[in-house]
């Protein structure tokens, strides 16, 4: 978060994502070594510390057979120990707590460790928190009387405490802390919406997923504590509330997340196996661990520790090293450069100004020593419902906060399928009318803002009913950008799939290209004539629209009231 000081942003109303601290720190980390050796020392005394109460279980082989789940799970995976690794361990830590056998050391320090450890994640990745904090409190409610509230005081206020006290140390305001925790929750409960893709060679992992599911509800409910019918019951389901969470999102992306369900699944059992003795829960375990890396490792040559220790020494060496450092930063700057090749006369022209580069990518202004100005999320296809939407919308407007020029690479990529002039679909209205094209390559686009908007207020044109599969001609209207709002039908059993799994794929197809549409932008204005986001002007066709649910759909007209072009 000292980046965020340096530059005077706020994460609670700047920002408006869990990745916002992940995310913004990633790139130009190294030149502030002071802080991340103090996350080196941090993360690493935690995980130390978990792994010597572990070993002093017991059973004293249990630590030594975590550490080595563990460092399969994040051998195997493309993904930060934050987000794989540290969750999975605070949960076996909280399973270990419940089971009564902890070291007396850390059962007495649990509430604060703990506190302490999701009052870090919160500051890091606000989601990872989130789920893995319902193990701490399950381990704390068995408890007996006072003591049980005691523990529950003792983790609030270390938690709290510990997570302001942060926030304020780098230069955040207090009364934006609220508003962190708030945008957080609300990109936690969009997740689904936006990334419910299903990737079909994949769909053989549910088959190890809906096993690992029956095996840790067995478990738990098997070795529950014996602390009465009502408390042992909340207990179960505070504990299963992670691997419920990381398998939505896990099985949403079909990446590292899936990944840490697996490793979760991993050491929980192996917590049971070793806590128990039970040979069929460590085969269970194996079984995983072998799953686990045949999905995301292809071999075992995969977990070979060597690559990553000397990953971890670069790494060291550029963040503590001035010269490894200077070296680093040169040879990424050169190498994105020839990347890029933006061109000199679009670098002059923006010169000290803010400059939003579309789609984000915080490296490019980085190496061209521009002024990067970073969107409330982000990450444009972060703002997967109306609220984050509603952010970048404002950001667009706001002549203090908008930047004054937008790089726009012309490209065709896009996200899990989704069209990017859909994603953030009020805050890309605002653009397309607050920005015109000022200079223009084969491989970028140059827009910079205008004195006031180039549009007046939308109205409506006509609504039509749609089946699933039904086409539907949009005329362009004449000097107006044309919009849709696809109101879709969905049923009581769809919702509630979507609430304990995930939603059916929303698919949007506009002439010959299907895209998907986030749940969370159904009711938002997508631009479907009028405007060609790779050239930045006004296109005068009509466009066919094919949803693939049963809908409503509203036509709209945006009036053009000067030349979106300059």
């Amino acid at each position: 978060m000292v980046l965020a000081s340096d530059r005077g942003v706020d994460f609670g109303t700047a920002l408006a994502t869990s990745y916002g601290p992940l995310y913004f720190l990633t790139a130009p980390s190294i030149t502030h070594p002071l802080d991340v050796a103090v996350a080196f020392a941090l993360w690493s005394g935690f995980a130390i510390a978990c792994m010597v109460a572990l070993a002093q279980t017991r059973r004293s082989k249990l630590g030594l057979a975590l550490i080595a789940v563990l460092a399969i799970s994040a051998a195997a995976t493309p993904a930060s120990v934050v987000i794989t690794s540290t969750p999975v361990l605070l949960f076996c830590l909280s399973l270990s707590e419940s089971l009564g056998t902890l070291p007396r050391w850390m059962h007495r320090a649990f509430p604060f460790f703990s506190a302490a450890f999701i009052a870090l994640l919160s500051l890091n990745k606000f989601s990872t928190a989130g789920i893995t904090a319902a193990a701490v409190v399950a381990a704390l409610l068995i408890r007996q009387g006072r003591e049980r509230w005691i523990t529950f005081a003792q983790f609030a206020a270390t938690g709290g405490g510990l997570a302001l006290g942060l926030w304020l140390l780098k230069g955040q305001p207090l009364l934006s802390f609220p508003e962190y925790v708030y945008r957080s929750l609300t990109v936690g409960s969009g997740y689904g919406g936006a990334l419910g893709i299903e990737l079909g060679d994949n769909l053989w992992e549910y088959i190890f997923a809906g096993l690992g599911v029956i095996a840790i509800v067995a478990v738990l409910v098997k070795y529950r504590p014996r602390v009465g019918p009502l408390t042992s019951a909340i207990w179960v389901i505070l504990m299963l509330v992670p691997a419920w969470l990381m398998l939505k999102q896990g099985f949403m992306r079909h990446d590292s997340h899936s990944a840490q369900f697996f490793a979760l699944i991993a050491c929980a059992l192996a917590v049971m196996a070793y806590q128990f003795g039970s040979r069929l829960i460590a085969a269970l375990t194996i079984t995983f661990l072998v799953t686990q890396v045949a999905i995301y490792g292809q071999s075992f040559a995969s977990v070979d520790p060597a690559p990553r220790v000397a990953q971890f020494g670069r790494s060291l060496a550029t963040s503590f090293i001035p010269s490894a450092r200077d070296a680093r930063l040169k040879e990424a700057k050169a190498a994105i450069r020839k990347e890029a090749r933006l061109p000199d006369s679009m670098v002059k022209r923006v010169g000290s100004s803010p400059v939003y580069l579309e789609p984000f990518n915080g490296s490019v202004p980085f190496a061209y020593g521009l002024n990067s100005a970073i969107i409330p999320t982000i990450l444009e296809y972060g703002a997967y419902n109306p609220e984050l939407d509603g952010v970048n919308s404002r950001w667009f407007a706001d002549d203090q906060t908008a930047p004054a020029f937008i790089l726009r690479r012309v490209s065709t990529y896009t996200v899990d399928k989704r069209n990017p002039l859909w994603d953030s679909p009020d805050a890309k209205l605002e653009e397309i009318c607050r920005y015109g094209v000022v200079e223009s390559t084969d491989g970028w686009i140059l827009l910079q803002r205008r004195p006031q908007s180039a549009c007046g207020p939308l109205s409506q044109v006509r609504s039509a009913r749609v089946a699933a599969g039904e086409s539907l001609t949009v005329e362009p209207q004449k000097d107006a950008l044309t919009v849709v709002q696809i109101h879709p039908s969905v049923g009581l059993a769809a919702q509630l799939r979507a609430t304990l799994f995930k939603p059916s794929p929303l698919k949007v197809r506009r002439d010959d290209t299907t895209y998907r549409l986030p749940w969370g932008d159904v009711d938002a204005p997508i631009v479907v004539a009028g405007y060609d986001y790779n050239r930045g002007r006004v296109v005068g066709v009509p466009s066919t629209i094919e949803v693939s649910v049963d809908a409503d759909v509203t036509i709209a007209r945006v009036p053009i009231t000067s030349p979106l072009g300059s």
